[in-house]
C-alpha cells in the first residue's frame, strides 16, 4: 500500500495551534455532495453507505467497516478510502469519470470527523423559536441595539418629521404625501410624537394604495406577465389574478389562507371564483405557441417552472437543480423533487394543438361574469359569425380546390364556441382574398371576428384537477423521453412531515407549505418584506436560505419576527406595522465617516434606510407630484405611452404603474432600464443599478415630461401668487416633503432667469425648472 497523502493529527494544542472544527453545513457537506452523494447519498447507497446521515456513517458498512468514527480519523475507513492510491479501495473511484479530494478538501474532512463528526442541520431547516425579550423596548429595536454594541456602533438619530412622513407614505403606499399632509403630520407630531405615527401608519394600513404597491413585489415572484413571451408573445389574461392580489393585500388576507388559495384554491370545499382566480399564480409561466414542439417536452417544461416557482418563492430554495440529478448542496433528492412535480401532474394540460403548428391554451380557462350589454354584444356577435361560416357552407364549393386555408376554417375549431382560435384562423391563415365565391364572407368574418375578440367576456387563467392524471416518473437526467422510477405526490423529507391526513392533491401540499411546522415559509416572507422596507433582508439572498445562502445577520430578530407574524394571525400589516413603528426604522439615513467604514451596506442597522425608488415607484411618484396620477382600482392593463397606446388603438391613461401592460417580448424600455425584470421567471430580488441611462430616461422620456408640465399648472392652480420664491418653495415641497435651504431657492431661481435669458419662454422656464426638481436625487430616493 502507498503512503496516505495526509497525516492524521491528535485534537490537542500544537505549539500555538489547535485544531479548528469544521461546520457539517458550511464546510463537509459540499464536500460530500461533489465527490460522495452519486453513490452513498439520498438517492443511491451502494454497500449500505448513506453519507448524508450520521446514522448511516458510524455504523458498519455492508464491507464490515465504520466509515467514520467520531473523533477518530485515523480508524475511520472514510478517509482511509479518499487518500488511497490503490485503485481497487481509492474513493471516489479513479476511473477517469470522478475527481479525488483536493488536501484542502481532505483536510477539513480530517478536522472534522476529529472534532466529533456532528451533523449539525442547517440553520433555515430548524423551526423558528421566539426569544424572550423586554417588555420597555421593540423586539426590533432589542435585537438590533444588542448588535450594534457588538459591533461598537451607535444608532442614528430620528429622523425629521418631514422626512419620516415622507418615508412612511413611500414604504407603505408607494406614492409621497402633498405639502398639506406633510403640514398636518409636522403639526400632529410636534405635539405627541408616538400618537401622530400611530394615526399616520393606520391610515396609510388602510389605504386601498397600500395593495397596489404591495402587489408589485409578489407579482415579481408570480412571473406576472400580460403576454405569453417568446417570438408570437400574444395575450395573457392574467390581469384578473394581478387585482385578486391587490385585493387580498388590502384585505390583509392572512398569510396561510393567501398561499393556500393561490396553490389549491380550486380544491378547497364549495372553492369560490375568487379562489379559483387565485390559482392564476401558477399560470404565469411564459409558453410558446408557435413552435412546433412536442407536447409532452412542452407540459415538462410548464410543470418544472411551477415546482422551481413555487421552491423559490415559499421555501427561497433552488429546486430547479434537483430536475435532473440530486441537488448537490441541499438536501433535495432528485425523486423528492419528482413528488412535488407529481402534485402539478395532476391538472389538465394547459395547451392543445390544433391542425399545423400553432398552440392555443386550451385548460383552466374560466370565463367570468361581464355585465349584460356586453355580454347580450357577445351573443349578437357569435350568432352572426355562426350565421357567415353556414352561407360560406351553403355555397357549392369544390373543398379539393378550394385550397388548405379554406379547408383550415372547416377543420379547426367551433366558431360559436371558441371564437378567439376562429379569429386566428381567419386572419393568420386566410392571408389572401380567398375562393371568389366567397371572398364577401370571408372578409366579413373577418370584421366580424376583431369585433368578437374585442367584446369578449373577462377571462381568467386557473389551474384545474385532471380526473384521469397521468403516472408521474424521475426523469433521468431531466429528459423527458428517459423515464426512471414511478413516483406519487410527497414533500422534502428534509422538512416538516406531511400529515398523514393530507390528500394526495395540491392541497394537501398547500396547507404543508403553510404549516407553522414549516420552517422556512414565514422566515422567507418576513425577510422580503424587511428587504423591502430597508433595502436588503437580514437574510440579503432572499432567493436562497439553503446551504449556499448567506447567513441571516440578526438570526434572532428574524426567528423573532418570523414566530410573531405565525402568531398574530399571519398577518402583513401586523408585521409591517412594527417595522414602522421601531426606532431602527425611524433613524435618520444620514451617512457619516463612521457607517462608510464601518458598516457601508447598513448591514448592522445603525441608521434608517435609504435607496433609489423601484422602477414603477419612481413613475408613480411623479405623476402622483404632478396631481395627475388616476386612481381607479384594477382593471385590464393599460398601455404605458401614447404611442403604444394609439398603435392598440387604446385609451392612454396615466395609471399606476401596476396596471401598465407587461409586455415580456417587448417590454417598457425605462422600467428595463432601472431593473424591472422580465417576469420570464421567479424573481425574488431585483438588483438596483446606478447608470448614465437612467438619468437620461428621466430626464427625457415623455411620461417625464409631461409630469413636469403638469408640475408647473398644479402649482398655478395652487398659488395665484405670482412670486417666484414661494411658487419654487412650492413646487419644491411637493418633491421633497420640505421646503428648499436659502442657497438650493437661490439655484433655482438662477435657473429660471437664466433659462429666460437664454429665450425660452416663461412656460418653458418653469418648466424647465419642474423637470430639474422632478430629477432631484432626494426626489428619486427613499431618505
Amino acid at each position: 500500500m502507498k503512503i496516505l497523502l495526509i497525516t492524521f493529527l491528535p485534537i490537542m494544542m500544537l505549539g500555538e495551534f489547535a485544531i479548528a472544527a469544521a461546520d457539517f453545513s458550511r464546510d463537509v457537506r459540499p464536500i460530500l455532495a461533489q465527490h460522495c452523494f452519486k453513490c452513498h447519498g439520498p438517492d443511491v447507497q451502494e454497500a449500505g453507505l448513506r453519507l448524508d446521515q450520521r446514522e448511516s456513517t458510524v455504523q458498519p458498512a455492508d464491507s464490515g467497516e465504520i466509515p467514520i468514527v467520531p473523533g477518530e480519523p485515523q480508524l475511520s475507513e472514510l478517509l482511509r478510502r479518499v487518500t488511497s492510491d490503490e485503485e481497487d479501495i481509492a474513493m471516489p473511484p479513479r476511473d477517469g469519470s470522478t475527481v479525488p479530494l483536493t488536501a484542502p478538501q481532505i483536510k477539513t474532512l480530517q478536522d472534522w470527523i476529529t472534532s466529533g463528526a456532528e451533523y449539525k442541520r442547517h440553520w433555515s431547516y430548524v423551526r423558528p423559536m421566539k426569544a424572550n425579550t423586554p417588555d420597555n423596548i421593540s423586539a426590533i429595536d432589542y435585537f438590533v441595539r444588542s448588535k450594534l454594541r457588538q459591533e461598537n456602533l451607535q444608532p442614528s438619530p430620528p429622523a425629521t418629521f418631514e422626512t419620516l412622513c415622507r418615508r412612511l407614505y413611500l414604504d407603505l403606499i408607494g406614492l409621497p404625501p402633498n405639502p398639506e399632509e406633510v403640514m398636518a403630520f409636522v403639526e400632529a407630531a410636534s405635539r405627541d410624537r408616538k400618537v401622530a405615527i400611530g394615526n399616520l401608519v393606520e391610515s396609510l394600513l388602510t389605504s386601498p394604495r397600500f395593495g397596489e404597491k404591495w402587489a408589485r413585489h409578489w407579482l415579481d415572484l408570480a412571473r406576472y406577465g400580460d403576454s405569453a413571451g417568446y417570438q408570437h408573445d400574444d395575450d395573457m389574461p392574467l390581469w384578473v389574478y394581478r387585482d385578486w392580489v391587490i385585493k387580498a393585500f388590502n384585505a390583509d388576507m392572512p398569510f396561510d389562507q393567501f398561499t393556500i388559495e393561490q396553490i389549491a384554491g380550486d380544491l378547497l370545499p364549495d372553492a369560490t371564483l375568487d379562489q379559483r382566480v387565485a390559482t392564476g399564480f401558477h399560470r404565469g409561466a411564459t409558453v410558446t405557441l408557435g413552435a412546433d414542439q412536442n407536447v409532452d417536452e412542452l407540459r415538462a417544461q410548464l410543470i418544472w417552472d411551477r415546482v422551481n416557482t413555487f421552491g423559490t418563492t415559499w421555501l427561497a430554495t433552488s429546486l430547479e437543480c434537483a430536475q435532473c440529478h440530486s441537488h448537490k448542496f441541499d438536501p433535495i433528492p432528485q425523486t423528492e423533487y419528482y413528488q412535488i412535480y407529481a402534485y402539478f401532474n395532476r391538472t389538465v394540460p394547459d395547451l392543445n394543438k390544433e391542425v399545423g403548428s400553432h398552440y392555443f391554451i386550451s385548460g383552466g380557462v374560466m370565463n367570468l361574469p361581464g355585465d349584460e350589454i356586453q355580454q347580450t354584444k357577445f351573443e349578437s356577435l357569435k350568432a352572426e359569425m355562426a350565421s357567415e361560416i353556414a352561407k360560406m357552407l351553403a355555397i357549392k364549393v369544390n373543398l379539393e380546390t378550394a385550397g388548405a386555408p379554406l379547408r383550415r376554417i372547416y377543420t379547426g375549431p367551433d366558431t360559436a364556441r371558441e371564437p378567439e382560435r376562429a379569429y386566428y384562423y381567419l386572419t393568420d391563415e386566410l392571408k389572401g382574398p380567398g375562393p371568389k365565391e366567397i371572398a364577401g364572407h370571408i372578409a366579413r368574418l373577418r370584421r366580424l371576428g376583431h369585433q368578437l375578440m374585442e367584446s369578449l367576456p373577462p377571462r381568467a387563467l386557473v389551474l384545474e384537477e385532471d380526473p384521469k392524471p397521468p403516472t408521474t416518473h424521475v426523469m433521468l437526467r431531466g429528459n423527458v423521453r428517459t423515464l426512471g422510477i414511478e413516483v406519487k405526490p410527497g414533500t422534502l423529507s428534509a422538512l416538516h412531515a406531511l400529515p398523514e391526513e393530507a390528500p394526495p392533491n395540491r392541497l394537501g401540499l398547500a396547507r404543508w407549505i403553510a404549516s407553522r411546522e414549516n420552517p422556512l415559509t414565514a422566515r422567507v416572507m418576513v425577510n422580503r418584506w424587511w428587504a423591502e422596507i430597508f433595502g436588503n433582508g437580514l437574510v440579503t439572498t432572499p432567493e436562497d436560505f439553503g446551504l449556499q445562502g448567506e447567513s441571516p445577520s440578526h438570526p434572532e430578530l428574524l426567528d423573532w419576527l418570523a414566530v410573531d407574524f405565525m402568531d398574530q394571525g399571519w398577518s402583513m400589516k401586523h408585521f409591517l406595522k412594527q417595522v414602522v413603528l421601531s426606532e431602527t426604522y425611524q433613524q435618520q439615513s444620514i451617512f457619516t465617516q463612521e457607517h462608510i467604514e464601518r458598516d457601508p451596506q447598513n448591514r448592522w442597522l445603525s441608521r434608517g434606510p435609504r435607496h433609489r425608488l423601484d422602477a414603477e415607484l419612481l413613475r408613480d411618484n411623479a405623476l402622483s407630484i404632478a396631481g395627475v396620477l388616476r386612481h381607479e382600482l384594477g382593471g385590464k392593463p393599460t398601455y404605458p405611452t401614447r404611442a403604444e397606446a394609439f398603435k392598440a388603438k387604446a385609451e392612454f391613461t396615466w395609471r399606476r404603474s401596476i396596471y401598465l401592460r407587461h409586455q415580456r417580448g417587448g417590454p417598457y424600455l425605462t422600467f428595463a432600464s432601472f431593473d424591472v425584470p422580465d417576469r420570464f421567471a421567479c424573481v425574488a430580488k431585483r438588483p438596483r443599478t446606478n447608470t448614465p441611462l437612467q438619468a437620461l430616461a428621466l430626464l427625457n422620456e415623455p411620461i417625464f415630461l409631461e409630469a413636469a408640465t403638469a408640475l408647473v399648472k398644479r402649482v398655478d392652480r395652487e398659488l395665484p401668487s405670482t412670486d417666484i420664491p414661494t411658487r419654487i418653495g412650492r413646487m419644491f415641497q411637493h418633491c421633497t416633503a420640505r421646503l428648499p435651504e436659502a442657497d438650493e431657492q437661490a439655484q433655482l431661481i438662477a435657473l429660471l432667469e437664466r433659462s429666460k435669458h437664454d429665450g425660452a419662454s416663461e412656460s418653458d422656464a418653469w418648466r424647465l425648472v419642474a423637470n430639474v426638481l422632478l430629477n432631484l436625487d432626494e426626489t428619486m430616493t427613499k431618505e
